[in-house]
């Protein structure tokens, strides 16, 4: 019977397994700070149009 030409101990699989679930979380931590930022854009966007459809050219009169 032939010996394995590679051993991996049982540490090499921990430390594979925790480097895959840390860039998973970050993964996800990374998409929920854009999501956020998006929110945060959109609110911003509506802000603005807001103020830009409100202002007046100039010389335009008040009653209009």
């Amino acid at each position: 019977m032939k010996n394995p030409r590679q051993k991996k101990s049982r540490t090499y699989y921990y430390f594979w397994a925790f480097m895959a679930l840390t860039v998973f979380f970050g993964q996800l931590y990374v998409g929920y700070g854009y999501r956020l930022m998006h929110g945060s854009v959109l609110d911003l966007i509506d802000k603005v149009d807001g103020v830009l459809l409100r202002a007046k050219p100039n010389n335009e009169p008040d009653y209009l």
